[in-house]
């Protein structure tokens, strides 16, 4: 579901399914907490999900809470799908929305 990289500070989580909605947004919210345990910089690889819905929003959410308010989270790799409804639901105010993760890398070490 999830692939996890620790890059000093900043853990890197790629999405590894097409989807996250109802079905599969309780297990990538879990698994996601569970490898942000005291950590404080995000980084989501979501070039591999086609399709969010809003319960799959609310898991990634839920993730960006748990870091907490000193916490940054980057996104990258949008399919337009998602990006619609990211900006829909204005989740650029929740999460800085970069072109590649070489950026999100840049943006989070700042």
């Amino acid at each position: 579901m999830i692939a996890i990289d620790h890059r000093n500070d900043i853990t890197v989580l790629t999405v590894t399914i097409p989807r996250i909605d109802v079905s599969t947004a309780v297990r990538f919210h879990e698994d996601s907490c569970k490898a942000l345990e005291g950590r404080k910089k995000v980084a989501f690889d979501l070039s591999s999900v086609e399709f969010m819905d809003s319960t799959g929003i609310g898991a990634l959410v839920g993730v960006a809470k748990r870091i907490g308010r000193d916490g940054r989270a980057a996104v990258t790799g949008l399919h337009p799908s998602v990006k619609t409804i990211f900006s829909l639901l204005r989740m650029d105010l929740v999460f800085s929305i970069q072109p590649d993760m070489d950026a999100a890398l840049k943006y989070l070490g700042q």
